[in-house]
């Protein structure tokens, strides 16, 4: 699958200009950017294995990220990660579609409830992308105080999605600390 992807790319040229035709498509708005090569590789992660979709995405995609200026390597994590956040994304996801036929649970929802949980897989990413320190890069302090950041920012998302913080008997907020989310 990989080679016939590569082929049909290098054939049609289209290898050759996603990356530039990407940042074109952005408007030189790195969030937009990001959005637009997220679900690019979500959408080719669904069909290939995790290292053959990284070649791909490495080559023709994260270019583009380092032409906006982002760091090299956050470039490669982030298009690597968001390929592989496939294998939880609706409607091919293969990880929560076996789990959902081992329990027998229904396909779709167990695809949309695996994409709610697994927020943090769709959050780090950014992360990197934002504030390379939290792949360890930068003086020990700005690394610390970014890796405290995201993991408290990750631990209220999930809070909130998982709707931790709210007593549905009553309808008010309830300290966080009382329930864990993990």
């Amino acid at each position: 699958m990989a080679g016939l992807l590569v082929g049909a790319f290098t054939l049609t040229g289209v290898g050759l200009t996603i990356s530039n035709d990407l940042v074109k498509l952005a408007g030189g708005q790195l969030f937009l950017l990001v959005i637009f090569v997220s679900a690019l590789c979500i959408v080719m992660g669904m069909a290939m294995s995790g290292m053959a979709i990284y070649v791909i995405v490495a080559i023709f995609i994260a270019p583009s990220l380092i032409t906006m200026g982002v760091n090299p390597l956050a470039a490669h994590m982030f298009v690597y990660w968001m390929a592989h956040t496939a294998l939880i994304t609706p409607p091919v996801g293969n990880a929560f579609m076996i789990g959902a036929t081992i329990a027998g649970a229904p396909l779709m929802a167990t695809g949309w409830q695996a994409c709610r949980l697994g927020v943090a897989v769709y959050m780090i990413p950014l992360t990197w992308i934002l504030d390379p320190a939290t792949l360890m890069i930068g003086t020990p302090i700005h690394i610390l105080l970014a890796t405290v950041f995201t993991a408290g920012a990750i631990y209220f998302v999930t809070c909130a999605l998982r709707g931790l913080c709210l007593d549905p008997s009553d309808g008010s907020n309830e300290s966080c600390s009382s329930q864990v989310p993990f």
